[in-house]
Order: C-alpha cells, then structure tokens, then sequence
C-alpha cells in the first residue's frame, strides 16, 4: 500500500471521536480515561472507584473528593500521592495513614496533624507527642492558617527522601512501588522489564516508551492502552497485535486503524482476510522502513534491563 502515512492522516482527520473514554461507568458518565467506576463524577484517569468526585490518578479508593496520584484509600480529601491510607485531610506522600490532616511524607500514623517525615507514630501535632486526651482538646484549638505555616516550616526543616520507593528490585525512577528491572520509571506501580514509563498503574511487562496504562505488555511508544503487543498506539483498551491505532477496543491484528470496536484484520479501518492482512501490512512496513520511519528490530534490544545496563546509567 502506497503512501500509508498520507492516507492514515487523512483517517485520522476524517474519523469522528468519541467526547469521552469511559468504560464500564455506572452512574460515572462524567469522566474521562477511566474504566470501572461506580456513582463517580468528574474524574479523569481513574479506576475501580466508587463514590469519587474531582479526581486526577485515582485508583481502587472509595468516598475521595479533590485527590490526584492516590491508591486503595478511602475517605479522603485533597490528598495527592497517597496509598493504603483511611479518613485523611490535606495530606501528601503519605501510606499507611488513619485519622491524619495537613501531613507529609508519613508512613504508618495515626491520629496526627501537621507532621512531616514520621513513622508509626499516634497523637502527634507538629512532630510533637500528646498524650490522646491533650490530643482531642488542642485539634479543636488549632486554625487552619496556623497549621499550614507550622507544616511549612517543618517541611523546610525535615530531611526528604531522594526517591519515593518501596519494594522495588534493580529499578530506578521516582514515585515506584514492586518493580522489578525498570529504568527511569515515574510514577509507576507493579511492573518488571520497562524503560521509560510515566504513569503506569499496575501489570506490566516489557514495555517502553508508554504513558498513562495499565494491564499491558510488550508495549512500545503508547498512551492508554492496555493489552498485548501494541506499538505506537493512542487509547487502545483491551487489544492485542495493534499499531498505529486510535481509540480502538477489544480490536486484534489491526494496524493504521481509527475507532474501531471488536475489529480483527483491518488496515486503515477496512477488512482483509488473514493471508491478505499479513501479506499487506509487510509490504507497508518495508515501504515504511525505506523512508526511515520504522524500525521495530531495534527495540528487542532495549528490553528487558539487564543488571549491568543499569548499572552502567547509574
């Protein structure tokens, strides 16, 4: 086929778009790159919620209202980076956390207000311990105003983290949990064998150059997908064996394809039988290498990172 690019333009151009990619929304229609969502509003980038509203990043939480880049919690309220944590305020970086307002980086407390760098502590106010009875009579004392300048300036006094890790192997990055073999990873949670990833959610594997997925593998140069062996894809959720596709789902062997929904063998959005999909998207990607603009046998090199290889980048 003929001038691919041209003709991939042109569909792209010519192919209406859905407003909104929300999947499986129940009483959720207002959101945005979510799936799995119950009584929700306003969220974007959130999944496997219920009860949330105003949400960026959000994931298996319950009841939260104003939150980015949180995990499994429930009963929130302007948190960002929070995991695991239960009926907390105004918090940020902070796992693990019950009954905890205006605190940073907190691992493991509860019951505490304005902290900043604590571990498994209960009944504290500015880094400070109480006992449980002076506890409840000073949180009723305290105004808001004096408990941001106090966290203001325990946070310009306590030493930071470098990194926010946990249980990673042989990775580096920043704001990573249970990877293994990973280079420069953000944001990034449960995945083994990638390179440069932003935003990914949870299982993964040898993938590359993504952002903002989950459930995914053998990935290369993608923005929300999830599936199997897709490369240089846009929104493609549930799929396997796509490239250059936007905004398809449950689709499988399609290549240069737009809005398609259960689709196999297709080359710019149009049918083809096996033997003629396979022979077809050949000759196109030659085409496409002769003019420099596709190359796929150099990226089983760059995965999976061996030990030595990040060694080498450290």
């Amino acid at each position: 086929m003929q001038d691919f690019s041209r003709k991939f333009q042109l569909l792209k151009l010519q192919t209406p778009r859905v407003g909104l990619s929300n999947v499986d929304a129940h009483n959720a229609e207002y959101g945005n790159f979510s799936r799995h969502n119950k009584n929700c509003y306003m969220h974007i980038a959130s999944d496997y919620n219920e009860d949330i509203m105003h949400t960026y990043w959000v994931y298996r939480s319950k009841d939260c209202l104003d939150c980015s880049y949180c995990f499994d919690s429930e009963l929130m309220y302007e948190c960002v980076d929070c995991s695991k944590c239960y009926n907390c305020d105004m918090s940020q970086d902070c796992q693990n956390c019950f009954y905890c307002k205006y605190c940073y980086d907190c691992i493991g407390c509860s019951n505490c207000i304005g902290c900043v760098g604590l571990r498994r502590k209960q009944f504290y106010i500015f880094n400070e311990k109480f006992s449980q009875e002076d506890f409840n009579k000073k949180i009723h004392q305290l105004a808001s105003d004096e408990i941001l300048q106090n966290l203001e300036l325990l946070k310009s006094k306590t030493p930071r983290l470098y990194t926010h890790a946990l249980h990673n192997e042989n990775s580096t990055g920043d704001y990573i949990f249970h990877t293994k073999s990973c280079y420069e990873c953000y944001d990034t949670n449960y995945a083994e064998d990638c390179t440069y990833i932003d935003g990914g959610v949870s299982g993964f594997k040898n993938c590359m150059d993504c952002s903002f997925f989950m459930d995914a593998e053998l990935c290369y140069e993608c923005v929300s997908v999830c599936g199997y062996n897709l490369n240089f894809c846009h929104i493609c959720w549930d799929c396997s064996d796509l490239e250059f596709c936007e905004q398809c789902f449950n689709c499988r062997n399609c290549f240069g394809c737009v809005g398609l929904k259960a689709k196999e063998y297709h080359i710019l959005n149009e049918p083809y039988s096996r033997e003629e999909y396979e022979k077809e998207v050949a000759e196109i990607k030659k085409d496409l290498k002769t003019q420099g603009l596709y190359n796929m046998d150099l990226i089983g090199s760059c995965y999976p990172i061996e030990d030595s290889c990040i060694s080498e980048h450290i």
